[in-house]
């Protein structure tokens, strides 16, 4: 557990993970987390409390004017909405919601430089943060964009002090990477799992909800899809054999389905 980060400007973490740990323990406690997991929603969030606590006694920040919030997700609903819901009931914060404009973007792929222009304009937040103490919270860190996104918007709409917070920082710029720790756990969750929070989403970007598909076994691959064309019309066969290998967030694992 990384709770002790000495420059404050940092975002404190609970677990550092890097490629070779797609088999660990943790890789799977956070993988589980992501789908919708309930006993390690709240193991995740009791251990951010712990942090938040001390950091709230620690820089004597009056209750009454936190607000809690999380960088935004593709997903519409993820272990990360849960486990901020959790904390704010635990500590009786209020929640506000940032807003992501665009989901197109591949960030590791690009220079730092790039990504900071990509990432200027991407998060909306509401004028309520205005003078208010922020707690931002994210599930996961590659290049820390959309972290450093949602903390550029809250300062300009003139919040105060930000405590920022991420789940697990994963140390390797391996396109791709976050996807396959997301589906560290399929093997011990199922594929009914990984459909039905895919089910469960129809909000999501579709490039999005098949790249998740990405990370399951070639043979389940098929079984998803076909389970998937049965249940949503965004899921017929030839929007996956359209899907462009080349788009950002994509890749071309189901080329020969």
């Amino acid at each position: 557990m990384n709770g002790n980060n000495k420059n404050t400007n940092e975002a404190k973490s609970i677990y550092t993970l890097d490629k070779n740990d797609l088999n660990s323990r943790i890789a799977t406690s956070y993988s589980k987390m992501k789908l919708g997991d309930e006993k390690e929603i709240k193991k995740f969030a009791k251990n951010l409390v712990k942090i938040i606590k001390n950091d709230i006694k620690k820089n004597k920040i009056e209750r009454k004017k936190i607000v809690l919030t999380h960088v935004p997700t593709i997903m519409k609903e993820s272990g990360i909405h849960y486990i901020v819901e959790k904390i704010s009931s635990k500590l009786e914060l209020q929640i506000i919601e940032l807003k992501r404009l665009k989901y197109s973007f591949n960030y590791q792929l690009m220079s730092e430089e790039k990504r900071k222009d990509k990432t200027r304009n991407l998060i909306n937040c509401p004028q309520s943060v205005k003078n208010k103490n922020i707690l931002l919270i994210d599930d996961s860190k590659v290049t820390g964009s959309m972290l450093n996104a949602s903390e550029s918007c809250l300062r300009k709409k003139g919040a105060n002090k930000i405590l920022k917070y991420v789940l697990v920082v994963i140390k390797t710029k391996k396109p791709g990477i976050e996807g396959k720790f997301d589906m560290a756990a399929y093997n011990k969750t199922g594929l009914r799992k990984v459909i039905n929070l895919i089910n469960k989403n129809q909000n999501t970007p579709t490039n999005f909800r098949i790249t998740m598909l990405f990370n399951l076994p070639k043979y389940d691959q098929k079984k998803a899809i076909d389970e998937l064309s049965k249940n949503s019309r965004k899921w017929i066969r030839g929007k996956v054999r359209t899907f462009n290998p080349k788009t950002p967030i994509g890749g071309s694992f189901l080329k020969d389905i």
